[in-house]
């Protein structure tokens, strides 16, 4: 049985402040001190490192999850200021995640690969880098060595586990396709059309096929509602034009 260790780390600079304020060290390296890091060890974020982190992250064989829509979401600076194609560089293993729904508000990964891909070359200025293939493979095969399951999933091989995603093409967002996987990144609004998990599909044609989509989304919605009622928190949500509007009516 495989396990891994996911942790967070250099998600934000406040975090990376306080922790060498506190421990002396960075987070990374608090990680190495307490033995957390390894081969079965996913480091989120891992986005305000120090030259010396990136050699720590190298050596340990620790793969790191970097979350693009996270750090736009919630201004940490972690796709900004985190060394990802530094590390795919020095052989480390980097994939793509979301964070949460909560921190990110949509979890499609599809949508995560230009926001990694472009956000790499405009914060360095250099086109020539994190390309369409190389954010593709982190969310796929590089995800699935994150996992220590390599050798099952990430790849559409003989031997493996048949879980695949399809796309339609015919569509604006993608015609004209010259490069799929271009297309894929730089194009596509994400959503997939057909979606099958061990070789069973779950969706198909944009619609889930174990559940009623409306009913989900209806569930979600009086929960969501609820919840926010119930805590409190229901007037942070609301919109800055509905506090613009009470202010001017003296309320």
């Amino acid at each position: 049985m495989y396990w891994a260790a996911t942790g967070p780390a250099g998600a934000s600079r406040d975090e990376a402040v306080v922790s060498r304020i506190h421990n002396g060290m960075t987070e990374v390296q608090r990680l190495r001190t307490m033995g957390l890091l390894g081969p079965r060890t996913i480091i989120a974020h891992a986005g305000w490192t120090s030259p010396e982190d990136l050699r720590t992250i190298v050596d340990s064989g620790a793969s790191v999850a970097c979350c693009p829509s996270m750090s736009h979401r919630l201004g940490t600076g972690a796709l900004e200021q985190g060394r990802y194609p530094e590390l795919l560089a020095f052989g480390a293993n980097v994939t793509l995640g979301s964070g949460s729904a909560m921190a990110s508000n949509y979890i499609d990964i599809a949508r995560q690969l230009y926001l990694f891909s472009g956000g790499c070359k405009t914060y360095r200025l250099d086109a020539t880098i994190a390309g369409p293939e190389t954010s593709l493979e982190m969310a796929t095969s590089r995800a699935a060595v994150a996992l220590g399951r390599g050798g099952e999933l990430g790849a559409i091989e003989q031997g493996r586990l048949a879980d695949i995603t399809l796309f339609r093409c015919a569509a604006a967002d993608w015609a004209p396709v010259i490069n799929p996987v271009q297309n894929l990144v730089f194009s596509s609004r994400g959503g997939a059309d057909t979606v099958m998990v061990a070789g069973e599909i779950l969706m198909r044609n944009g619609t889930l096929i174990r559940a009623l989509e409306n009913d989900v989304l209806r569930n979600s919605q009086q929960a969501a509602e609820s919840l926010a009622a119930r805590s409190g928190l229901e007037r942070f949500a609301r919109s800055a034009w509905h506090h613009s509007q009470a202010d001017s009516e003296g309320v």
